[in-house]
């Protein structure tokens, strides 16, 4: 048997600094109860358990507010994705940063990589969480619906499908390759390529991508040749999904933009940063200047861009905040002492725009 000492109670912290005991709880468990406390008080109380070295017991208050105060993230097991990587590495920074503000824990479900949903739901069934952030799920995962019947403090993080009722942060995929465009066309590019993407299962954030660009062209009356778009048809096959996708995208667009001869783009937008990396590095293989010679810009502002040579021009997407925002719209439902204002039956679908951070790899065209 594992033994303790002797943990302060609210019975020693009250002694100490002269109060009822209703008063020590009122204080240190920031009850808006029918207790009045002066400020005065409040900083004797706190004072007295600092010295003490009292605790809150955290079994005992979750059992009394019915609430973990934890908040769960889950990814989907799904290759070259997960806590460990860039993208979902940054909004899980806005979602501790959020935690960590209202003393709430976080639970990463799925970190190995390897755990299904059923995983989510037996958390919500067990008490073990009280709210569930959700990234990289589109209307291909079915269990979506089932899981809204547990529980429907869900908030998914870049989700644009159809289950009316999860709540999600978005991003402006349509606004933020408008605004690539429009900062290649104000450098005087018109014949503008894009690197799509080749995986068999394509998320809908990049579909949405592919789709502005081919509408953007159009409406600025820039060049809408169809050779411009690289995706499956010149890649001639899928990209399974074990394979490094951004790696063969980015580095087959490049050799065939090269094959166009004069008849190639003077700047190229990838569909992310990882993309447009991998085809830059392409292109300065077979000596190609960059940016003299051609422009390459991405989408996302991953760290990497600010890593590589010459620096990556692209478009913030930004995931710590769309991290925060989801999780501290899930505290304020669920923590006793916020929820009974901020609790309601509408869906929130918030979005969050694009900026433009311009760096090394797009100039102006000579």
């Amino acid at each position: 048997m594992v033994r303790t000492r002797n943990r302060p109670t609210l019975k020693d912290v009250a002694k100490l600094s002269n109060c009822s005991i209703a008063v020590v709880s009122t204080v240190v468990n920031n009850a808006k109860g029918n207790t009045l406390v002066s400020n005065e008080m409040r900083q004797r109380v706190n004072q007295a358990a600092r010295e003490l070295g009292y605790r809150a017991h955290f079994a005992s208050r979750t059992l009394k507010e019915k609430c973990s105060r934890t908040l769960g993230v889950y990814f989907p097991p799904v290759p070259w994705a997960g806590a460990g990587y860039g993208y979902e590495g940054a909004m899980i920074r806005g979602v501790e940063k959020a935690c960590r503000e209202f003393n709430y824990d976080l639970l990463l479900v799925n970190m190995a990589g390897d755990n299904d949903a059923q995983s989510c739901m037996d958390k919500f069934a067990e008490s073990r969480i009280d709210g569930l952030v959700l990234m990289n799920v589109d209307d291909q995962h079915d269990w979506l619906p089932r899981l809204l019947d547990i529980s429907s403090n869900v908030v998914a993080v870049d989700y644009s499908g159809c289950v009316d009722q999860l709540h999600a942060m978005l991003f402006d995929n349509r606004a933020a390759v408008r605004q690539a465009i429009e900062h290649l066309a104000e450098l005087g590019h018109r014949r503008i390529g894009f690197v799509s993407s080749c995986k068999a299962r394509v998320h809908q954030d990049t579909f949405e991508r592919k789709l502005a660009f081919i509408d953007t062209v159009k409406q600025m009356g820039l060049d809408d040749d169809d050779q411009l778009i690289f995706d499956t048809r010149f890649l001639g096959r899928v990209i399974e999904p074990e394979e490094e996708c951004c790696m063969v995208e980015g580095q087959q667009a490049a050799d065939h933009f090269l094959s166009m001869g004069d008849k190639r783009p003077t700047a190229i937008l990838a569909y992310n940063d990882l993309s447009a990396v991998a085809c830059m590095h392409r292109m300065m293989a077979q000596q190609v200047r960059v940016p003299n010679d051609i422009c390459i810009m991405g989408i996302d502002d991953a760290e990497l861009c600010q890593r590589v040579y010459p620096t990556l021009t692209s478009i913030s997407h930004p995931l710590p905040e769309m991290g925060y925002a989801a999780a501290s719209f899930l505290i304020k439902r669920s923590a006793p002492e916020l929820r009974k204002t901020s609790q309601g039956s509408q869906v929130v679908r918030q979005i969050f725009a694009p900026t433009l951070i311009p760096r090394q790899s797009t100039a102006a065209l000579h």
